[in-house]
């Protein structure tokens, strides 16, 4: 979900746009579960949530953290059990009297695509827990939200990945982040978390402190490591026509109706931005305060509106409608 803080600017709350279930409170409680392997007696003691944005399932093994993609998920099936019989007496020893094994596991299906499927089996400590937890975890996925996230979401995404790839009290390793960004270019990744300030602890110690690995030092990183943007920077200079800095209300209210608004569109229908509704703009997407209550958009600001869920190309709300054949053309 969205916080205030360093979270305001760089994530657009897409559920309260758009009509997703909310995650159930459960869900992102952690729960005692065992992963156990298809054909094998391997057995791992895990603790499992769904993280609070919704992107993941996150399980963790000891000291390692691991996620399941939810927008990967294409089914959780419940009438599978292991097969070893060791691994179902292990299991029958932790259930109540006859009980059926099968009543406590499930298994997440992924598809990465057509033909890399992953299969990841689960045993619920507690009986009761598992249809709630699986009915709840089913209604997040095969949603059209979960696949037309923006690109300041996609950045998100990447970013609580990382967060989970260790547990909650650990630090991060640059190793994880390296291999995750871009495993070839090690000497530039380096290079963008230092300017960013996301420096090791030490020399002999490669990681990164967890309270420092916030999403607004990963933002920056982001930036540095991709670079100047001289597209979003010929746009900008282009409407601010001007030595000045910012964009005043005029101009962001010009760009929105003569650059980025479908001039066929009904201006009953779709009418037209107005001051107040892009100065509303302005003071999302602009940190500088002074500037966005004067209704001026910095560069970083502009950066920031391109990159969120309001300048995606379909509207969010109109994405589950396209398929309906009830609906109007």
């Amino acid at each position: 979900m969205a916080k205030s803080g360093d979270d305001k600017m760089q994530r657009c709350d897409y559920r309260s746009k758009a009509p997703i279930p909310a995650i159930a409170k459960h869900l992102e409680d952690w729960k005692r579960m065992v992963k156990w392997e298809e054909d094998s007696i391997a057995m791992t003691q895990v603790d499992l949530r769904v993280e609070e944005n919704g992107f993941f399932v996150h399980y963790v093994a000891g000291e390692e953290g691991n996620v399941i993609d939810i927008a990967q998920i294409v089914d959780i099936r419940t009438d599978r059990a292991p097969k070893d019989p060791k691994v179902i007496e292990h299991f029958k020893t932790m259930c109540d009297g006859d009980e059926d094994i099968q009543e406590r596991c499930f298994t997440i299906v992924t598809a990465e695509s057509f033909t890399l499927q992953g299969y990841y089996n689960f045993f619920v400590n507690t009986k009761n827990d598992c249809p709630r937890f699986v009915n709840d975890l089913f209604a997040l996925t095969h949603h059209f939200i979960n696949t037309n996230l923006s690109q300041m979401d996609f950045v998100r995404k990447t970013y609580t990945r990382l967060k989970c790839s260790t547990k909650v009290d650990k630090h991060i390793s640059i190793k994880e982040i390296v291999r995750a960004i871009a495993k070839d270019e090690k000497k530039k990744v380096m290079e963008a978390l230092r300017s960013a300030g996301l420096k090791p602890q030490d020399k002999k110690n490669d990681t990164i402190e967890k309270s420092k690995f916030t999403f607004e030092a990963f933002y920056k990183f982001y930036n540095v490591l991709l670079g100047t943007r001289t597209d979003i920077e010929k746009v900008f200079g282009e409407i601010k026509e001007s030595k000045r800095n910012y964009l005043t209300l005029d101009q962001m209210v010009e760009f929105l109706n003569k650059y980025q608004r479908d001039p066929r569109l009904n201006e009953i229908l779709f009418p037209f931005h107005s001051p107040d509704g892009t100065k509303k703009l302005i003071k999302t997407y602009e940190k500088d305060k002074n500037k966005s209550k004067i209704g001026q958009l910095t560069l970083e600001g502009f950066h920031n509106y391109l990159m969120s869920a309001d300048c995606l190309p379909t509207n969010i709300l109109n994405l589950g409608l396209y398929q309906r054949e009830s609906e109007k053309l």
